[in-house]
């Protein structure tokens, strides 16, 4: 009938008692012909075992029984048939498109289960039993050595995904049958992130360094595979902490981008970013922006109520503790009639404004104008005949507050000797 003989396989000889297998009296492996012969064998009853091999399940009976009579040969068939196999992959869908793209991924640590549909007059039934395995880090998964017969695979949905392939297959293995199964899932994600004032203007929020932007518009766009914006889809503004969200997006790709203020503020991250959802529950996306600033410097002597002219003032860069870097201050001035000068658009950083009586001040540059007061008293003995006043010092930093049009704002600032 055009079956295989089967070569290799170990049959062993039985001789009985009370009809019953009793001793093994001879071992035999068949030959190409899938043919073994026990020759000179006295009358009587005997039985024939055949030797499971692994993956394979037998049609016949493992054991069969011979009356063997004078002068007779006999001959005693066994049936076997080779069991089948289901792999496949558990992946990320991410343009949900039903294939196994090369720049999608494998889901590891899913649950396959495998159940066995039995064959009844009615209809098939699958029982209550199942196979189980887990993907592994590729999302491979597979069952082995299955008897052939029809089959239910299924994937264990997990909360948040969803499916783009059937979740569950009905399949017919057939003998020495390998078949490949995929699963496709995806998900809906957010994208959120923080736009902060870069201090040091590293492209990085830095925690003792950096402060949260209140306020800025953040922009969603749709985009193409490669990153390019396609419609505007939503807007939104940071909020007191700095942050924005856009949440529950389908998969596919967008570009988060950042609207850049004006009054000179530079960014030092990138102002549009490309982001590809459906594989991950939320994705960072962050914005640093830095403001050359001023620091405005006041001299005045509130005992005479009058401000101090022509004090000469040295600027100098510093480091992270107040101590003036460089052999010469990077500019000066003399403040004016009404006790003023200003340190126009610098950079973020750490500056010491110095008078031309000693007095240094400390200065913290972050985004926003940093105003700093030196106060006198006529009880001070100058260093020069310009000037018969004592100093005191005080500083105000990170002032830094936007009006809208048609706005105004009152404070009061109180100085305690």
């Amino acid at each position: 009938c055009g079956e295989e003989m089967l070569e290799g396989w170990t049959f062993n000889l039985w001789n009985t008692t009370d009809g019953l297998p009793d001793t093994v009296i001879a071992t035999g492996v068949t030959g190409e012909c899938g043919c073994y012969t026990f020759e000179d064998l006295t009358p009587g009853l005997y039985a024939i075992q055949e030797i499971e091999q692994e993956c394979w399940f037998p049609t016949t009976d493992l054991i069969q029984f011979v009356e063997v009579t004078a002068g007779e040969n006999f001959e005693v068939w066994f049936g076997n048939v080779e069991g089948g196999s289901i792999e496949g992959y558990k992946y990320c869908d991410a343009n949900m498109n039903q294939e196994f793209d090369d720049d999608e991924c494998g889901l590891e640590g899913w649950e396959i289960r495998l159940y066995k549909i039995e064959e009844t007059e009615e209809t098939p039934l699958i029982g209550p039993e199942y196979m189980y395995t887990f993907t592994d880090e590729y999302g491979y998964y597979n069952f082995t050595c299955l008897e052939p017969g029809m089959y239910r695979i299924e994937e264990v949905m997990q909360d948040g995904w969803h499916n783009s392939t059937a979740w569950y297959y009905e399949i017919e293995v057939g003998p020495g049958e390998n078949l490949e199964i995929d699963f496709g899932n995806y998900r809906y994600g957010d994208i959120f992130g923080l736009k902060f004032c870069d201090f040091n203007m590293n492209g990085e929020f830095d925690e003792c360094l950096d402060w949260p932007l209140y306020g800025w518009e953040i922009e969603l766009w749709s985009a193409d595979e490669y990153g390019n914006p396609i419609e505007l889809i939503d807007t939104t503004y940071t909020d007191s902490w700095g942050m924005y969200r856009f949440e529950d997006l389908a998969p596919g790709h967008y570009v988060v981008a950042e609207v850049l203020k004006e009054c000179g503020w530079i960014n030092t991250t990138d102002m549009e970013v490309h982001v590809q959802l459906g594989c991950v529950e939320e994705v960072e996306v962050n914005f640093g922006n830095y403001r050359p600033s001023d620091i405005s410097v006041k001299a005045y002597d509130y005992e005479m109520g009058e401000p101090v002219a022509g004090l000469v003032l040295s600027l100098w860069e510093a480091d992270e503790y107040g101590t003036p870097i460089g052999e010469e201050p990077i500019a000066e001035g003399i403040t004016g009639p009404h006790g003023y000068y200003i340190f126009p658009t610098y950079d973020p950083g750490y500056y010491v404004i110095e008078t031309e009586d000693g007095r240094t001040e400390f200065v913290i540059l972050r985004c926003c104008t940093a105003y700093v007061v030196f106060e006198y008293y006529d009880d001070y003995c100058p260093p020069t005949e310009n000037h018969g006043m004592k100093a005191t010092y005080a500083k105000f930093e990170g002032i830094c507050i936007e009006l809208e049009k048609n706005q105004t704002l009152s404070f009061f600032l109180i100085i305690t000797i």
